[in-house]
């Protein structure tokens, strides 16, 4: 007697399957699950940092029912996750999420960015990002991070909520501030 099986079953045991098989890379794990709703992770400052506290910025893909040739059109919806003490952060995929693109910041540290996609039989992903200090912290503030901090301050598009655009105003007031402070520091005598 021959069982019939249908082809979604295979589909979704294929995809598994190779889901297991190759898995995801070193610096990035994942849970087993039905579909994607969840990425943590502990964040980590190299070398250590007691002033700097990191947080988390998450660009949410939202698909439309518009589609062009080279595909639908998404909507993005910006949102903050602030980190715990121990560097511990969570991101929540809603069901309308398609995709979700986090970068993470700290006070003189480089800029690290990820994206995670909504997939069938990974339930939850771990990334476990390391920043590093930025020996041109500055620049990279002022021609990189301002400019575009600012425009999700000031954007509509983004649907950041008023606490949110409130925190990074001071977030980068702080940092201002601190490059402030670097240059009222008085200068050793040469001699």
């Amino acid at each position: 007697m021959k069982i019939k099986t249908d082809p979604f079953i295979k589909i979704i045991a294929l995809t598994l399957g190779l889901t297991l098989l190759y898995g995801c890379s070193k610096q990035q794990g994942y849970k087993l699950g039905l579909t994607s709703r969840w990425v943590r992770g502990i964040i980590t400052l190299s070398p250590d940092s007691r002033e700097s506290r990191p947080f988390v910025l998450a660009r949410k893909y939202r698909k439309t029912h518009l589609q062009t040739s080279k595909g639908y059109l998404y909507r993005v919806a910006i949102k903050i996750v602030r980190v715990e003490g121990d560097g511990v952060y969570r991101v929540y995929m809603e069901d309308e999420v398609d995709r979700v693109e986090l970068q993470f910041f700290a006070q003189g540290y480089g800029v690290t960015q990820q994206t995670f996609q909504r997939s069938l039989g990974i339930g939850e992903y771990l990334f476990n990002p390391v920043l590093t200090r930025d020996p041109n912290w500055k620049n990279s503030y002022y021609f990189l991070i301002k400019p575009l901090l600012s425009s999700y301050i000031t954007e509509e598009q983004y649907r950041l909520e008023d606490n949110e655009q409130l925190f990074l105003g001071e977030w980068l007031k702080d940092t201002e501030e601190s490059f402030n402070q670097e240059i009222k520091k008085p200068l050793k005598d040469e001699r």
